[in-house]
């Protein structure tokens, strides 16, 4: 059996961190790009439901803006499926736990170091 490769050099783990910490502070004010960023969840009918928005002309935007509006964020255009998802993530949290949402910067901190 051959030995696994060794991981990737101290200042390559540094510098990632550094991202690490940097993405979390985007995530936290909601800058973060879309590109970013990753959520999977397997529901039919929410899935059923946003594709029929994204069908119907305006209502995936109109839906995104009172998402936004109710988080307090500027509105924005040219929203996708992801985007409403993570939005209604964020605006149920919100709603039902806003004090988890205070200690989403720690969270991610405590992610990042667990998969490095």
């Amino acid at each position: 059996m051959s030995k696994p490769p060794d991981g990737p050099p101290p200042t390559r783990c540094f510098r990632r961190a550094k991202e690490i910490v940097a993405s979390a502070s985007q995530v936290s004010d909601g800058t973060l790009s879309n590109s970013s960023t990753t959520i999977a969840v397997c529901d039919q009918p929410i899935a059923a439901l946003l594709a029929a928005l994204d069908e119907s002309d305006g209502e995936m935007d109109g839906v995104s803006h009172a998402l936004e509006e109710s988080l307090g964020r500027e509105l924005s255009d040219g929203f996708d499926r992801s985007e409403i998802a993570r939005l209604a993530f964020r605006v149920g949290i919100e709603t039902t736990a806003p004090e988890k949402m205070g200690k989403l910067s720690d969270a991610i901190g405590k992610h990042a170091q667990q998969n490095i």
